[in-house]
């Protein structure tokens, strides 16, 4: 009698438990990255503690309402010279975080221009100081000179190790905060100012001395 031939084994249908395996590792590895990431609490370098606004204080007049005292922080102007925050005491500080590759930071400049030069008249008036962390001094003449800016009324430093822009906490340009006269951080501002803007949080400022 003649040996039948054995048929051809059949392949089972399914995937592999193997190849299953190799799929699911490296989607399991994915989700917990994702889970972690979620759940790190964000947070700023050490020693830059940032500036928050109290969300359940109530505005006197629609601004944000802060309190915090302002460290002396030693400016260097585009000029290279040093001056010292504490300077500027017995009169409101609007401290102005800004750059010449942002259009509203650089359109509000002339309205800054013309607060920062009516407040030079008076005894106590308001000092504006604005603060860039991206550009060099040369990088911002030339800015100036190309768009014919004569700005003599800003106090324009250079915070090239970002000190200020974290102590702030800023998150955008343009930001700008205030402190009244006894150098306590007040209020803040986000986006860019008009000419009544400006008179309007000169006025509130001097409401908490």
């Amino acid at each position: 009698m003649t040996d039948q031939p054995t048929p051809p084994a059949v392949p089972r249908s399914g995937v592999s438990p193997v190849l299953l395996l190799l799929m699911v590792v490296p989607l399991l590895g994915i989700v917990a990255a994702v889970v972690m990431l979620l759940a790190e609490p964000s947070s700023t370098p050490t020693g830059t503690p940032t500036l928050s606004v109290d969300e359940a204080a109530v505005p006197r007049s629609g601004v944000a309402v802060l309190d915090r005292a302002l460290e002396d922080f030693t400016l260097t102007t585009l000029d290279g010279e040093t001056v010292q925050m504490s300077q500027y005491a017995g009169r409101p500080v609007f401290i102005n975080f800004w750059g010449t590759w942002c259009p509203p930071c650089v359109d509000e400049l002339p309205d800054l221009e013309d607060f920062a030069r009516q407040q030079a008249a008076l005894p106590d008036g308001a000092v504006v100081i604005a603060s860039n962390n991206t550009e060099s001094p040369e990088q911002i003449r030339a800015y100036f000179e190309e768009n014919d800016l004569d700005l003599p009324h800003i106090l324009f430093v250079q915070d090239d190790d970002s000190t200020l822009y974290r102590w702030f906490g800023v998150f955008q340009m343009p930001t700008t905060y205030v402190a009244d006269a006894g150098q306590t951080i007040r209020l803040v501002k986000y986006g860019a100012f008009d000419p009544q803007g400006l008179l309007d949080y000169e006025a509130e400022i001097r409401t908490f001395n």
